[in-house]
């Protein structure tokens, strides 16, 4: 009876070495998953800054497109304006005569 229950020890003994060795293999994996969660946790914050940026960035430039005028606008303004200077040295003409 002393052997078998020797031989019980030494199995349960033998089986909770390889428990023990799965664990800590187990809780090392667990442990690089953890900093790998970090990591990334830390990437996704930077790249959202980034992202954040990026889109005031783009709103900035939408509100200075629409006060920029095109070539177009431009075109138009001069012409306007050299018609208003025409009818100024026009009535300027008349007041002198």
């Amino acid at each position: 009876m002393t052997d078998n229950l020797q031989q019980t020890l030494e199995r349960l003994r033998g089986k909770s070495e390889i428990l023990i060795e799965r664990y800590r293999k187990l809780l090392q994996e667990k442990q690089d998953v953890d900093l790998r969660i970090k990591e990334l946790s830390t990437l996704i914050e930077q790249q959202q800054k980034e992202i954040d940026r990026q889109q005031q960035e783009i709103e900035y430039l939408k509100v200075v497109t629409t006060l920029t005028p095109n070539r177009n606008d431009v075109e138009k303004s001069r012409a306007f304006l050299s018609e208003l200077v025409r009818e100024i040295d026009k009535c300027i003409l008349e007041l002198n005569e």
